[in-house]
């Protein structure tokens, strides 16, 4: 509790006489309150990995291909699971990366995936958010890359998912499906730790890769991030 005494009873003071009342102010914030949204906030990271539809025969990455990314924005749109489904049937891509994607958006066959939770609302049937990678061929490997930093240092961590794909000539094809932090305490700091853990993954990688996603480069400055690391990891960019 905090207690703050008026200007007036400083005035009655100074004067020789007691103050008729002393004003009570409490804080219109607790810290355990505080503390304890903080604690149920940072519970809600979910490290869940599942597939979520069958894969084709296919058993090569192709040489040339088609790669949808869409940011779901939680599915909150009552058209996008239809917009989904009509994206899948008339296009058929060999890849789509999904983020703030719940894991029952896909509703058509005729392409595999996984989905990768990243944040889970905690209230009994809440759904869990994160990325969802589709394709037509079956991943060899799934890499997590969840950043260090969390958004307002309480949320839960934004993810990336590495995929690797086999390719005829006997290496495998990198895709990640990246979700860049939005939002930060301490500006762009977390961003150029995720960038650099990107980074490091696509060095590591001897074949072909594809890095795309919601990068949320909302600034000059994180626009000139990310195209640096498109520079020093030899990728270019296409739309």
């Amino acid at each position: 509790m905090e207690l703050a005494v008026s200007w007036l009873d400083n005035l009655f003071r100074l004067a020789g006489r007691a103050p008729a009342t002393t004003v009570v102010r409490r804080p219109w914030y607790s810290p355990a309150a505080l503390l304890l949204v903080a604690g149920y906030l940072a519970g809600c990271q979910s490290s869940l990995l599942l597939p979520v539809a069958e894969y084709s025969d296919q058993r090569y990455a192709p040489e040339s291909l088609t790669l949808v990314s869409w940011n779901a924005q939680k599915a909150g749109d009552p058209r996008f699971r239809a917009d989904v489904v009509r994206l899948l049937r008339q296009h058929r891509p060999d890849f789509v990366l999904m983020q703030e994607a719940t894991r029952d958006v896909l509703e058509v066959g005729g392409i595999g995936g996984h989905f990768a939770g990243s944040w889970r609302y905690p209230l009994p049937g809440g759904d869990t958010i994160g990325l969802m990678t589709l394709s037509n061929v079956s991943p060899q490997r799934f890499t997590r890359l969840p950043s260090k930093a969390r958004e307002f240092a309480i949320t839960a961590p934004k993810l990336s998912l590495a995929t690797e794909y086999p390719l005829a000539d006997g290496r495998t094809l990198l895709v990640i499906n990246v979700h860049i932090l939005a939002f930060e305490r301490q500006p762009n700091h977390g961003v150029a730790e995720q960038l650099r853990d990107l980074r490091a993954v696509l060095l590591a990688h001897a074949g072909p890769a594809i890095m795309a996603g919601d990068f949320n480069t909302w600034s000059e400055q994180r626009l000139a991030m990310c195209e640096r690391l498109a520079g020093e990891v030899g990728m270019v960019e296409f739309a």
